[in-house]
């Protein structure tokens, strides 16, 4: 993270207050192939962890986690009541958690909005954190390589086709 263009939360020099737009978080899903994701929940774990809330959130084994048939599931609604936590630790407006997670579960399309949902709450604790002083976090490695396998994914994907007609 870039410390000089950071406010620390509640002055408490926890942690960085940085948000992540829905905008650019929705655009780094569709060019990844969705493998952003990945990425998101790497950052949601690091970010309670530094405020002190999901202790247990090693956001590494968080991404190995989602790759793991069922137990992503455990990993997410983790991941979620974490961020809710957050929300209400700062005095932010939370989010209905159990419904989030089984209208993810069983209406997959809902996980468009539920996700955009949960990272709008998420920039508001921040911003009340903050004082409204949070700002956009930078693109980090894990950013970049999801990105890039995505593409590489896709790239592969078109060639094989391209290359079966």
């Amino acid at each position: 993270m870039n410390a000089s263009a950071d406010v620390a939360l509640g002055g408490t020099g926890q942690q960085l207050a940085t948000k992540r737009s829905v905008g650019k978080c929705i655009l780094l899903l569709i060019v990844s192939g969705g493998l952003w994701g990945l990425a998101w929940v790497y950052h949601t774990a690091k970010d309670v962890a530094q405020q002190g809330l999901g202790k247990d959130a090693n956001p590494v084994l968080r991404v190995v986690g989602m790759l793991i048939p069922i137990v992503n599931l455990f990993i997410l609604y983790f991941s979620w009541s974490d961020i809710e936590s957050f929300c209400k630790k700062v005095g932010s407006r939370d989010f209905p958690l159990v419904l989030y997670f089984i209208l993810t579960i069983f209406i997959p399309f809902a996980a468009i909005f539920t996700y955009i949902s949960v990272q709008g709450k998420m920039n508001d604790a921040f911003d009340a954190a903050s004082g409204g002083q949070a700002t956009e976090a930078p693109m980090e490695t894990i950013d970049w390589v999801t990105v890039a396998i995505g593409i590489l994914v896709l790239v592969g994907v078109i060639g094989l086709s391209v290359g079966l007609n």
